[in-house]
């Protein structure tokens, strides 16, 4: 008899509305054959609703954990690991209530920057709640416990907070990174540049309107959409939780391709012009195809980008237009006088998005949808090309049994002519032996 799920399991998964019990029992089949002659333990009720569909291989790993409750967190259920940085983790959840989807960002601060990040933070989430721009992602949800609370805090009977944490909630863009898309196919065309450039030109000013600057615009904080919108995410989040920039820090060295000059041993916090450079250094890296300054060493990137200006990008993408090489050395000028002031300053450069230019960046987009297509040999270099080569090769055949049968022949009729020449002779030899010889005696005699 086929062992059901235990009641925790079965409980956990109908109050996280993770599958039905009609899940479960059109799962039977499966564990049935995953269990061969063993027990149906949880683990293979898991595995079976994994391969149904039911639960994502992130979900599964947290319900054979210790604590799967720790799968909810406020009103909200994990479905997969986005990410972790240096103060916490990403993750991709979705309304207990509902199918809607949104990022949970889960952060441990310390408690010296605990009370100021956690003021940032709410500041930005309240003065934000009315800005909706699709190029813009910013947190609407704000939950924290202060590391003196002592005990852990009850959030809507899901998970406790710790001393210390953090919730931040956003709404979720579908789509991959600029990262993902660039390691896939390699540099963009400068076309979607150009309108990837005006979309996020047109979200950071109106981000700039309510007095915020992102703070951290790198590759893997843009998403692009299937409709060919991009959107920064975590706007204004690193700002309120870490604003200044230590070289003492271990950091990833592609979080540090656009660090402004002006901020690099400092510790000024990003402003305006810091993302405009940030900015410039990412259009950069997507025509070329690789980040103005690559190495593995963050020192050595942030020693490129204090020393040195950017490389003119027509040495990497000869087919750049001119503008757009001139409005990328713009904004990211080593100077930051000589950057635009502002963003809508530079936006006025530039130019707003516009329908026809995000229809690009949604055929842009679509090739990322399939497999890399497998261009086929043109036709002429297929079936043929053998023919091609087997009547090569029987004309050069015939030349040379041509060429043989030629020598042969000559050499037969030279044979032959030698032949008649030979019996001549002797034919004109044995007509004139004694007359010849008597008549050429008389002469002799004659003559003396």
């Amino acid at each position: 008899m086929l062992e059901p799920p235990s009641e925790q399991l079965q409980k956990i998964l109908a109050e996280y509305r993770l599958c039905t019990r009609g899940d479960l029992r059109r799962c039977r089949p499966r564990v049935r054959r995953l269990a061969h002659d063993l027990p149906a333990f949880d683990s293979v009720w898991i595995d079976a609703l994994v391969q149904a569909g039911r639960l994502t291989s992130f979900q599964a790993r947290v319900l054979e954990s210790p604590n799967p409750e720790s799968l909810r967190v406020g009103p909200c259920i994990l479905v997969d690991l986005l990410g972790r940085g240096r103060s916490g983790a990403t993750y991709l959840a979705r309304r207990i209530d509902s199918a809607e989807r949104c990022v949970l960002k889960r952060m441990t601060l310390s408690p010296e920057d605990f009370s100021t990040a956690a003021e940032r933070l709410s500041q930005l989430v309240s003065s934000c709640q009315e800005l909706t721009h699709p190029s813009l992602v910013v947190p609407h949800v704000c939950k924290q416990m202060a590391p003196e609370a002592g005990e852990r805090r009850s959030w809507k009977t899901a998970t406790p907070l710790e001393p210390g944490e953090v919730i931040l909630i956003s709404r979720f863009v579908p789509g991959l990174t600029l990262k993902e898309l660039l390691i896939r196919r390699g540099r963009f065309p400068p076309d979607v540049v150009w309108e990837i450039g005006r979309q996020l030109l047109d979200g950071l000013a109106a981000f700039e309107e309510r007095g915020f600057v992102h703070g951290e615009i790198v590759l893997t904080n843009v998403r692009l959409s299937g409709r060919g919108v991009a959107a920064l995410v975590d706007a204004g989040v690193l700002p309120a939780v870490r604003p200044e920039l230590s070289i003492h820090e271990a950091v990833s060295p592609d979080r540090c391709d656009g660090i402004a000059p002006e901020r690099i041993g400092t510790g000024a916090p990003p402003t305006v012009r810091s993302d405009l450079y940030a900015l410039g250094c990412l259009l950069w890296t997507l025509l070329a195809g690789r980040p103005p300054f690559p190495s593995g060493d963050s020192l050595a990137k942030l020693a490129a980008h204090q020393t040195r200006p950017i490389p003119d990008i027509r040495e990497w993408s000869p087919t750049t237009p001119d503008r757009l090489a001139r409005l990328i050395t713009h904004l990211a000028a080593q100077d930051p006088t000589e950057r635009p002031a502002s963003v809508r300053e530079a936006q006025q450069l530039w130019g707003r998005p516009g329908r026809w230019g995000q229809q690009r960046v949604r055929r842009f987009r679509a090739q990322f949808d399939s497999g890399v297509p497998k261009v086929p040999p043109p036709a002429s270099h297929r079936t043929p090309g053998r023919w091609t080569v087997l009547v090569v090769l029987v004309f050069v055949l015939s030349g040379a049994v041509l060429s043989f049968v030629d020598q042969g022949a000559r050499a037969h009729l030279l044979k032959l002519a030698a032949q008649v020449s030979d019996t001549w002779q002797r034919g004109t030899r044995s007509l004139l032996p004694l007359g010849g010889s008597s008549a050429t005696n008389r002469g002799s005699g004659k003559a003396g």
